[in-house]
């Protein structure tokens, strides 16, 4: 894992000296990474794209991979307060995570939303389901 670190920081530190840097999402650092953090380790990931977001708004495909990664790291509150007022730019499999914490935390009728706003962008049956089921819990039973 340290080789993984070195090899990161010294990545970064080659594009920042050059003055070109690729965009983040096109880096083989930022790729590595993204295969670590789905073999367990979010760490390198998550630090790459909070430096990223500290230097401004993520682009969609960025902000939806931080969503996950939070999620994947069980920071569930903080996954939810980056998603507010950018819901719009998330897919259905990063809404159907965000709605599926929310359900866990009897946050039924928020969860039942993002559930409706994942099967609005392609979700499947069990996303209906599970909206659903996050309304019934919410008493809001139609």
């Amino acid at each position: 894992m340290r080789k993984l670190v070195l090899a990161i920081s010294m990545a970064f530190g080659a594009l920042a000296a050059s003055g070109e840097a690729a965009p983040l999402w096109k880096s083989k650092a930022y790729d590595a990474a993204i295969l670590e953090a789905r073999q367990g380790n979010t760490r390198p990931a998550l630090h790459m794209l909070e430096s990223e977001a500290a230097r401004g708004p993520l682009n969609e495909s960025l902000l939806n991979d931080y969503i996950t990664l939070l999620c994947w790291d069980q920071q569930y509150t903080k996954a939810i307060q980056v998603s507010q007022g950018r819901e719009d730019q998330l897919h259905a499999d990063t809404l159907r995570l965000l709605a599926a914490n929310l359900r866990g935390r009897k946050e039924f009728g928020n969860a039942s939303r993002l559930f409706g706003l994942a099967r609005e962008r392609g979700g499947d049956i069990s996303v209906s389901i599970q909206q659903a089921m996050s309304t019934a819990e919410a008493g809001a039973i139609t």
